[in-house]
């Protein structure tokens, strides 16, 4: 080769042989047809079966590549002459693969082998990016485990920087430019190596977890400073009403494929269940909590911070006071129509309310009357409403109402100045009429669609404004509600003046209450539902049943305790002004 004219091998020269086989160049036809060549495996083969000399670096000696002394590139004349194969094809490189793994049987790998594994992934890389490769192919790549190969789908690769597996699960063996390879992930699909990431994770199944009530309750009780910081801030594509499911236990260790021990954290989410390792409000749990409840309700970064100081905030009066000096209001001054949207509301949240339940009646003593388990149910939530039931009324009412001592029925009523729209009494089934009706806590719809001056909104829909001029609400202590003997009462899963709405005193309608939700923010569509649950009585509550401290009035501002305390010589309440 280095002594003869290549051009003169290319000139034709043609041959009939006696098979009367035209060929047209004799000595290209014997290189390209004959086993001829030397190779580095110690075969002859016809020169197209053989690889080009650059490719003896990553080819090795596991396939056939022209043996000469000549320089790794010769004069592309040569090239034509031979047509010797200049690449690899991924099928190429998917053999050399697995010639690799069978060698390894006889001859341990050493730094160069292992070298040119790599250099063949990251070869490989390039041509399935290239040749938009799709087909799955199962092959012996080496593991992380002793230089041992294994099939390529039982090897897993951590795609998280900081998820690293213990040396215990068979992992892809990667150098650090191919494990940051921006076009790894089309390799490990077409070798099938799973990828795994934190979601991958589970906790173990051996530590105990329980309902975080503490944790259930403080979210809720902030949820409305966080409606009122994303309407502040105009984040609109937020997750704040998702349904999230908490629990706690003493420790949460994270397991991969059930059983393998990968280590310990403080905070934990799987679709919608936040586990957290008890006290959360700890310095290791807090150390997390807020950035994972940013991203579980998709609020950007900015709010981490402020999550931080509520969920560490003792007392809302500081929460109040802080959003006070911010001029950020908390509770939204507009009304929504949809409010009243109070169709067969529980059947859209049936699931959610039963596990909740569950969860809840699970740390209750079994045997509770009807009674107690109410009260324990709403107890539970640790909300500031909690242990009191609410009933407001225009200020004409609170006046009689205060006179007789006395809370009738709408049936029983004489001289009544209506704050409902007249569409809706009309359309309010007879049953309800003949019931004192309370809410379990202040700020429902139907406050918000009465008080004031109602809303303009509303005319088209009912054909009058429902409006209740000054507002007066009673507050009454449940729990001496249900001392009083032979009381009879009930509680209603939603607003009676739907007709799908169930209500009773049995243990089967008190299971079915939606405790979790019922002095959640009305910004949340459960929470809009729940907060129209009623306890109701038959026919009329009379005060003197009750001590006076038992019962506790609000009105919304001094013009409003100026006028209703005129009527009377001696005022027996406690009155409050709450705006």
């Amino acid at each position: 080769m280095r002594t003869m004219n290549v051009r003169c091998l290319l000139e034709s020269d043609t041959l009939y042989s006696q098979r009367h086989v035209i060929v047209e160049n004799l000595p290209r036809w014997c290189v390209r047809t004959r086993p001829c060549i030397p190779t580095t495996i110690g075969q002859l083969l016809p020169s197209v079966h053989v690889f080009a000399s650059h490719l003896r670096t990553i080819v090795g000696l596991y396939l056939p590549v022209f043996v000469c002394n000549l320089p790794t590139t010769y004069p592309e004349l040569w090239q034509q002459f031979f047509q010797f194969k200049t690449e690899l094809s991924i099928e190429d490189y998917l053999a050399l693969l697995e010639r690799i793994h069978l060698q390894s049987y006889s001859t341990p790998l050493n730094a160069d082998e292992e070298r040119r594994i790599q250099m063949i992934y990251a070869a490989l890389i390039e041509q399935i990016r290239l040749a938009n490769y799709k087909n799955k192919k199962s092959v012996f790549l080496l593991s992380t485990q002793d230089q041992q190969f294994y099939s390529s789908n039982q090897l897993v690769l951590s795609t998280d920087k900081d998820l690293i597996l213990p040396s215990t699960v068979a992992q892809l063996k990667l150098s650090d430019e191919n494990d940051h390879h921006p076009h790894l992930g089309l390799f490990l699909n077409v070798v099938q190596v799973r990828r795994v990431t934190r979601a991958d994770l589970s906790l173990s199944k051996d530590i105990p977890y329980q309902p975080s009530r503490s944790l259930s309750s403080k979210l809720r009780n902030i949820q409305p400073y966080l409606f009122a910081l994303a309407e502040h801030h105009k984040v609109t594509n937020h997750s704040i009403d998702c349904d999230l499911v908490i629990f706690e236990g003493d420790r949460l260790a994270l397991v991969y494929n059930n059983d393998v021990f990968i280590h310990e954290v403080s905070v934990h989410i799987h679709q919608n269940h936040l586990y957290v390792k008890q006290p959360w409000q700890a310095e290791e749990t807090m150390a997390v909590l807020p950035y994972m409840l940013c991203k579980q309700f998709r609020l950007p970064a900015n709010f981490e911070a402020e999550l931080d100081r509520m969920l560490k905030e003792q007392l809302l009066n500081s929460v109040d006071q802080y959003f006070i000096e911010r001029q950020i209001p908390v509770q939204a001054h507009y009304f929504h129509p949809e409010l009243l949207s109070i169709g067969e509301a529980r059947e859209k949240f049936a699931t959610q309310i039963d596990r909740d339940n569950t969860n809840l009646f699970f740390h209750l003593p079994p045997s509770l009357t009807t009674e107690k388990l109410l009260l324990a149910g709403l107890e539970a939530q640790d909300s500031k409403w909690t242990g009191y039931v609410y009933h407001f009324t225009h200020l004409e009412n609170a006046v009689t109402i205060l006179r007789e001592r006395k809370l009738k029925a709408r049936s029983k009523l004489s001289n009544f100045k209506d704050s409902a729209a007249v569409s809706v009494i009309r359309g309010t089934r007879l049953q309800a009429k003949e019931l004192v009706r309370f809410y379990f806590r202040p700020l429902t719809p139907t406050q918000r669609c009465n008080e004031n001056l109602g809303s303009p909104e509303l005319m088209q829909r009912f054909g009058n404004k429902p409006m209740c001029p000054v507002p007066v609400f009673f507050r009454v202590n449940l729990r001496s509600l249900l001392s009083i003997d032979n009381l009879r009462w009930k509680v209603s899963l939603g607003n009676l003046a739907s007709p799908h709405t169930e209500f009773d005193c049995t243990p089967e309608i008190v299971r079915k209450f939606d405790f979790h939700y019922v002095y959640a923010d009305l910004r949340t569509e459960r929470g809009k539902y729940a907060s129209q649950h009623e306890f109701l009585i038959e026919s009329e509550l009379d005060f003197d049943l009750l001590n006076d401290s038992d019962i506790t009035l609000f009105v919304q501002d001094e013009n409003a305790r100026m006028s209703l305390t005129s009527f009377f010589d001696t005022f027996h309440y406690s009155l409050h002004i709450d705006p």
